[in-house]
């Protein structure tokens, strides 16, 4: 079964269809800023799953994954 029918599956049962997405979510994740250096967004992945990178002002302009990196860079 694909993913997304497992999760429709998941989301469907009576015995969860009153769950918040703050009942089941992970803890928040960091913040750096778009300006902010990648050596600093690796320190942060090496932690967390994904980085949310904010401008000025602290609005969400994007997230970076460790995905990201490996396939935005080359060695």
């Amino acid at each position: 079964m694909e993913i997304f029918g497992i999760i429709k599956k998941i989301t469907t049962d009576p015995n969860v269809k009153d769950l918040l997405v703050t009942d089941i979510m992970s803890d928040p994740l960091p913040t750096l800023s778009g300006s902010s250096k990648l050596i600093d967004t690796e320190r942060m992945l090496e932690i967390f799953q994904a980085v949310i990178v904010t401008q000025k002002g602290g609005k969400i302009i994007g997230i970076v994954s460790r995905a990201d990196i490996i396939k935005n860079t080359t060695l």
